[in-house]
């Protein structure tokens, strides 16, 4: 059971980002160049990872537990930099404001206007069955199709998108680890839109 907290954010205090490892180093990058003047606090829970490997109980009590000492310690808004903490782990807060890789579903299919999206992402970093339910209460009449990340090359990664969903109109790179260069998978892109979902929470 989830139990809802109330936290009371300080506007002066930091931005929190949790993070599973490295994304919350990309995070704090991408919050930095966007908010130069806020202060910001990382936990990068290398400790406990890979989430992958846990129970999704122990998942959800460990992103909980982490939100919650940054809120204690006077965070005003966090972000969820990884796919277990957006997706499956998200905690419950009021009173704070909360982002995660879900903005960037959200970006992508507001983006499509009901054509088709495709979501690359690794099952390292969220399942399948969790992310297609996040879809189903997303998604507003548009089509998602979920591309688990392989190990193809950028080039082999948009030949086959196009083979699953040819008339595919955004690319989402749902979690961290599906291309960590987002800006050569726009560079080869050509038409189709590229959103990082890291970039749009």
């Amino acid at each position: 059971a989830t139990t809802v907290v109330t936290w009371s954010a300080d506007p002066a205090g930091p931005i929190g980002v949790v993070a599973e490892g490295w994304e919350g180093v990309r995070g704090a990058e991408l919050l930095r160049a966007q908010l130069p003047k806020e202060d910001l606090v990382v936990v990068a829970d290398h400790a406990f990872a890979p989430y992958a490997k846990r129970r999704p109980d122990q998942i959800v009590q460990r992103v909980q537990d982490l939100a919650a000492g940054l809120l204690d310690e006077g965070s005003k808004a966090l972000l969820l930099a990884g796919g277990f903490a957006s997706f499956e782990a998200r905690p419950d807060t009021e009173g704070v404001l909360l982002r995660g890789l879900e903005c960037g579903l959200r970006a992508a299919l507001a983006e499509a206007q009901g054509r088709p999206v495709v979501a690359v992402f690794s099952s390292a970093e969220v399942k399948p069955m969790v992310l297609a339910k996040t879809i189903r209460t997303l998604r507003g009449g548009g089509s998602v199709t979920l591309i688990e990340r392989g190990e193809d090359t950028v080039t082999e990664l948009l030949a086959r998108l196009r083979g699953h969903a040819p008339e595919v109109a955004v690319l989402l790179l749902l979690t961290p680890s599906a291309y960590a260069d987002t800006e050569a998978v726009r560079a080869e892109a050509g038409a189709l839109v590229v959103i990082d979902a890291l970039e749009a929470a």
